[in-house]
């Protein structure tokens, strides 16, 4: 699924295979997704480029990477880019390279686990969560309830993620 500049309601909704579970693009772009399950995507569960992202009760797992000419490629778990983000209860389990990224974003993460975050082919990344960059410095960013377990290189990468807050934090 994807669309640039439209407001996509999810809910229900099982995703299996394709290249990228769900996708938007564009400042525009509002997506919600409620009691969903993206599972053996290649590129992506669920990818966002700008506007508003609020998932609830997702589950991603199961992300596979893309078969390139020489190497595989993707198999990010959730990709935030660019805009406001809400996330409550949401699962990421055996993906690559990374579980959470948040680029650019602000908003709150609430009761997130990300588990068993491989590296991509080249042995690199294999991260939890990595949050970069702040959208609204008056928002700022808040993660509570967060458990990250067996992932490849870091736990939580936070960097120029003004202001951060983060509550009940298990990294194993």
């Amino acid at each position: 699924l994807g669309r640039s500049g439209a407001t996509l309601d999810l809910y229900n909704l099982q995703v299996v295979g394709g290249a990228t579970g769900i996708w938007t693009n564009g400042g525009a772009s509002t997506l919600t997704v409620n009691a969903s399950t993206i599972t053996e995507s290649g590129m992506a569960g669920i990818w966002t480029n700008g506007g508003a992202s609020t998932l609830t009760d997702v589950v991603v797992q199961d992300i596979v990477g893309v078969p390139g000419i020489s190497e595989t490629r993707g198999g990010w778990g959730v990709v935030l880019k660019d805009g406001l983000i809400a996330l409550d209860k949401v699962h990421i389990k055996d993906v690559q390279q990374g579980g959470l990224v948040l680029n650019n974003t602000a908003g709150e993460v609430n009761d997130l686990r990300v588990e068993n975050v491989s590296t991509n082919a080249d042995g690199e990344l294999g991260r939890g969560i990595h949050a970069w960059n702040s959208y609204d410095p008056d928002i700022g960013l808040t993660m509570t309830n967060i458990e990250v377990e067996n992932v490849h290189d870091v736990g939580i990468l936070a960097r120029n993620t003004h202001p951060l807050a983060m509550t009940n934090i298990s990294v194993i």
